[in-house]
C-alpha cells in the first residue's frame, strides 16, 4: 500500500519542478528579448562633428598695409560643415608690442557660414594683431584660429 502513495508524490513533485523550470525559461527569454539593442525607435547616434575650418579676410598670417581709417573689417567664413548648434566667434585686437586688447567682440550662436566684424578703436601708428577664434558651441574643444597684422596711419 505504501508504494502507490510514494509514486503519486514523485509524479506531483516532478510536474511542479518541470512547471517551474518551463516558467523560468519563458520569463528569461522574454526579458532578454526586451532588453536587447536595436529594433529602432530610439534616438539615432549623433554623427561625429567635423573639425572646424575657417577662412578670414584679411587672410591668416598676412600683414595689411597701413590705412587711414579708424575701423577695420574682418570677414570670417566657416568652410567646414557648420556644427548643429552653431559656433561662437571671438575677435580681439591688441597692439603688437603687447598690452591689453583695445577691441573684443563675441558673436554667439552663429549659424551662418559667413560673418563680418568691424574692429574699432585702433590706435594711430601702431602695428596691431587681430585674432579670430571660432569654437563649436556643442564641442568647445573644436576650435579654429586665425590672426593677421594691420595698422592705422
Amino acid at each position: 500500500m505504501c508504494m502507490p502513495i510514494i509514486r503519486v508524490a514523485k509524479n506531483t513533485l516532478m510536474k511542479k519542478v518541470l512547471s517551474i523550470a518551463f516558467f523560468a525559461i519563458a520569463v528569461s527569454g522574454i526579458m532578454s528579448s526586451s532588453c536587447g539593442k536595436g529594433g529602432g525607435g530610439g534616438d539615432p547616434e549623433p554623427q561625429a562633428e567635423q573639425n572646424l575650418v575657417i577662412t578670414t579676410t584679411p587672410a591668416n598670417g598676412t600683414v595689411s598695409p597701413a590705412a587711414a581709417q579708424e575701423s577695420f573689417t574682418v570677414s570670417i567664413r566657416v568652410d567646414s560643415q557648420m556644427p548643429s548648434q552653431g559656433v561662437k566667434i571671438e575677435v580681439s585686437a591688441a597692439p603688437e608690442s603687447g598690452g591689453a586688447s583695445f577691441f573684443t567682440q563675441t558673436l554667439t550662436p552663429v549659424t551662418a557660414a559667413t560673418s563680418t566684424v568691424t574692429i574699432t578703436g585702433t590706435p594711430v601708428q601702431q602695428s596691431c594683431i587681430a585674432t579670430i577664434k571660432v569654437s563649436s558651441i556643442a564641442k568647445p574643444s573644436n576650435t579654429a584660429t586665425s590672426s593677421y597684422r594691420y595698422s592705422r596711419k
